[in-house]
């Protein structure tokens, strides 16, 4: 039997991946007791097979005992085992309350290190911020503590016994899918070099990775907004994206990534439902917040990470626009805004636009992407071209200068070497004439 817990000078020391993987073990044994107890019960010899004479129905009767006698004693052993999975749970619990409680004294150490003095270099914790160094270590131990609890709730949805999801068998093997997803996702970060800014596994999930370094030296970021139908499981795919700009940043000026995921992107459509539409996708139920949670993470977050000089852009799509305009009309801290194929900008009167960093608006829209029908309407606020001062640049054609189709143009806006990737690109280095390929 392995021990889970090992006495250390210091009292208890948890071994916790063993610890955890008894949690999501033990459930499978338990299983193995019931079915080994139904397989004797449902085999019991009838009293007929036994001739009818004084031997053979004692040994008939005797047979009949044993087999209620074992029977007994595997439910006994499966009410035992049931009674340990339940402590094992709540002390594996127990850990991970320790371990995340520990991770945020962390990073609020270094918080309220910021009183505390130094020369205030961008990005090198001498201020008492937290450097990204500093959050990703933190995150990451939230990541791993995430993927346990999921692993266990996996295991409890597949065995049928799990309170989390309350419904059909087709409702259940969503939630299957969906937990599975969310684990390769925890995967992915831990064994990624994506630098884990924030994280949040409650509900949908949140997080804000940077692809690449966030320093003085650092010539110029990116961060990129998705948007509606988002969530942790599809983080990955935006990553992938992100670092399509770092990879060429690295040959020809400098790009640092951030996917910022902090906050609700609602689905567009319901999954299992013959509603084909989501209310929440059209309406500006969640872009006011996103705006200001995302006004503070670049006001107050990541420009202290980051040089004087550094050139930052924020680059919104779809319907993370709305949120784009929002930020931008309080006041965002960034050289660029660009509001890439968005349905509007939140606000309804774009001459209300302004603030007091020198933004530069940027705005794409191809001309047979669906999202301008809405542009202008009264869901999403004006449009990004009605914006004064607005540098509006072409999207619509792929790296072989062939025409995207209507269906597939609007998410196609970050297509490696597409007349949009290039003007983004652009954009975020500040080349001279944005509209040409450097």
């Amino acid at each position: 039997m392995v021990d889970y817990m090992t006495s250390g000078a210091g009292g208890f020391q948890v071994v916790q991946e063993e610890l955890h993987g008894a949690v999501r073990e033990l459930p499978n044994q338990a299983k193995v007791l019931d079915d080994t107890r139904q397989a004797l019960v449902a085999r019991q010899v009838p009293a007929s097979a036994f001739a009818n004479v004084d031997a053979s129905a004692q040994a008939g009767a005797a047979h009949a005992r044993t087999v209620e006698d074992n029977a007994r004693a595997l439910a006994a052993s499966r009410a035992e085992l049931d009674r340990i999975i339940s402590e094992m749970r709540g002390t594996a619990a127990t850990v991970r309350d320790w371990d995340k409680a520990k991770a945020d004294q962390q990073v609020a150490q270094g918080a309220d290190r910021i009183q505390a003095g130094g020369d205030g270099s961008a990005g090198d914790g001498s201020a008492g911020r937290p450097t990204p160094a500093m959050l990703n270590e933190a995150n990451r131990q939230k990541v791993a503590d995430a993927r346990d609890q999921e692993r266990q709730v996996l295991d409890e949805l597949r065995q049928g016994m799990s309170l989390h999801h309350q419904g059909s068998e087709a409702d259940r093997a969503r939630a299957i899918a969906d937990s599975e997803q969310r684990i390769q996702v925890y995967d992915h970060l831990l064994a990624g070099d994506a630098k884990i800014l924030r994280f949040d596994p409650a509900g949908d999930g949140r997080i804000v990775t940077a692809v690449g370094e966030l320093n003085a030296d650092t010539r110029n970021v990116a961060v990129f907004m998705p948007g509606a139908d988002n969530s942790m499981n599809t983080y990955p795919y935006q990553e992938e994206m992100a670092r399509t700009f770092v990879d060429r940043g690295d040959a020809a000026g400098g790009i640092t990534s951030v996917v910022w995921m902090d906050g609700s992107f609602p689905p567009v459509r319901d999954p299992g439902s013959l509603r084909p539409l989501h209310l929440d996708g059209l309406m500006l139920t969640s872009a006011e917040q996103l705006g200001a949670d995302v006004r503070q993470f670049v006001n107050t977050e990541l420009r202290p990470m980051v040089g004087a000089d550094t050139r930052v852009s924020v680059i919104a799509h779809s319907y993370a626009g709305a949120a784009l305009g929002f930020a931008d009309r309080a006041g965002l801290n960034a050289d660029a805004a660009y509001y890439l194929a968005v349905p509007g900008i939140g606000i309804p009167d774009p001459a209300n636009l302004s603030n007091d960093y020198g933004t530069v608006r940027y705005a794409t829209v191809a001309p047979n992407d669906p999202v301008g029908l809405f542009q202008g309407g009264w869901f999403h606020g004006a449009s990004p071209a009605d914006i004064p001062g607005v540098v509006v640049l072409d999207a619509g054609r792929d790296r072989e200068n062939n025409v995207v189709s209507m269906w597939d143009v609007h998410n196609s806006m970050y297509d490696p070497g597409s007349e949009s990737w290039v003007n983004v690109y652009n954009v975020i280095t500040n080349w001279p004439d944005v509209t040409a390929t450097p």
